[in-house]
């Protein structure tokens, strides 16, 4: 940071009792291959540094490191982003988003399609910048993406690995499952994160430089612009616990409607959800419904309050709103219902079939693929999370180059796929 910057703070040394902004000892990077670099570290705690920083440090640059500390309703209720950390190539800042009110400048820099950005991982940072901020980041580059796309491991790399595999340092991560909720962060907290994004320009270089060795800075280019046009729907956690018990449709609508009403109590509370009641238990109270009141103030493995008024009412009027549902539900044409709209077109017997003929296809591809191109190559590919996706959109949702590759291994086994080409959403 400037000296400019510095002044508008009137900062003495040391800084670290500044209520605006805390400066750090610097830290030191570099290679074999590089001279070292001092880098510096500031933590900014109020909107005046923001916006003292934003001019001086951040306006007019065209690329920025950035890793996102947050809660995602282990320490409070529901998802909390709590701290960006921002790398210009010459300072880290720190920005404090629970401390300052407005961090607007830094999402209006995120969604700047004309300055890159480079994360690691970045799947679960747009997530919640997208849910919580409604910021939708242009310009990704993502370090995990350039790593999986040389075909060294099938899983994924955390960024401590990668930084010791590839710059051979080794990072300490004790702060890594730390709570970023409560204030104030500790040192060792503060120093965890901007070492999170110091490595990653120089990560982004060698990796650049080693998809370009072997001819996939293509596939990279695809997957990257892909990057822009996710959208990650929340997701119900009911239903989520729903399909890992495999509770059908009444104990899943059930499950919901009590859900719910611990949802309440764990939101005026601010606590996160299992600390209002465990999942185990809500299943159990699914399965085995409490049918009067006094089971239901002795039942266990739930906050206190949801045994008293009115939470207790709510819970026992839950099961009687569920089977309201539950039968209006079944008095309609269950699979039309289930069913896309752009699905009527066909009758549900055909679309059965195709569906199952689908399922077998993607199953054997897949094999074939960890067979004859390795378990890396089908990871990427192929992995099992999108068979659901595959069977109902068919190629639609993939990558040009992703496409390729089963069309190539599909030809020199002499499959035909053309059933699974076309998507079901719509009339192929």
């Amino acid at each position: 940071m400037s000296s400019k910057v510095k002044s508008n703070f009137h900062q003495s040394n040391p800084l670290f009792n500044d209520e605006d902004i805390q400066q750090f000892p610097n830290i030191l990077i570099g290679t074999s291959e590089k001279p070292q670099q001092n880098i510096e570290v500031f933590y900014v705690k109020s909107g005046r540094a923001l916006e003292a920083v934003y001019a001086e440090s951040l306006n007019g640059i065209s690329s920025l490191s950035v890793d996102l500390e947050f809660d995602d309703n282990r320490y409070s209720y529901g998802r909390t982003i709590s701290l960006i950390q921002i790398f210009n190539n010459t300072s880290i800042f720190l920005v404090d988003a629970i401390l300052i009110e407005n961090i607007k400048p830094i999402y209006d820099l995120l969604e700047n399609k004309f300055i890159e950005k480079i994360f690691h991982s970045c799947s679960s940072d747009l997530s919640i910048l997208m849910d919580v901020a409604q910021c939708f980041p242009k310009n990704i580059h993502d370090t995990s993406l350039m790593f999986s796309l040389l075909l060294e491991n099938k899983d994924n790399i955390s960024l401590s690995k990668l930084i010791e595999q590839k710059i051979n340092i080794h990072l300490k991560k004790e702060a890594q499952v730390s709570n970023w909720v409560k204030r104030p962060l500790s040192e060792s907290q503060l120093k965890y994160a901007a070492y999170d994004v110091v490595y990653l320009p120089m990560l982004k270089e060698i990796l650049e430089r080693d998809l370009k060795a072997l001819n996939r800075t293509d596939w990279y280019f695809q997957d990257r612009k892909a990057l822009e046009n996710i959208r990650h729907e929340a997701k119900s956690p009911a239903k989520r616990l729903a399909r890992k018990y495999k509770l059908n449709e009444f104990k899943t609508l059930l499950l919901e409607n009590y859900w719910l009403v611990a949802d309440e109590l764990a939101k005026q509370l601010d606590k996160p959800n299992y600390r209002i009641i465990d999942n185990k238990q809500l299943v159990e109270m699914v399965e085995n419904p409490p049918s009067s009141r006094a089971d239901w103030m002795n039942l266990r493995g739930c906050h206190p309050r949801l045994k008293r008024q009115p939470y207790v009412s709510k819970l026992i009027e839950a099961y009687s709103i569920t089977e309201k549902k539950y039968q209006q539900v079944k008095n309609k044409n269950t699979i039309t219902k289930q069913l896309p709209n752009a699905m009527k077109w066909r009758s549900y017997k055909k679309h059965d079939l195709l569906l199952n003929e689908r399922g077998l296809l993607f199953d054997k591809l897949r094999e074939l693929m960890a067979e004859q191109k390795g378990d890396s190559l089908q990871a990427l590919v192929m992995p099992s999370r999108i068979k659901n996706n595959m069977i109902w959109e068919g190629f639609d949702f993939l990558t040009p180059w992703r496409k390729e590759v089963i069309e190539e291994l599909a030809k020199e086994n002499n499959i035909d796929i053309s059933s699974i080409s076309f998507s079901l959403v719509s009339n192929p």
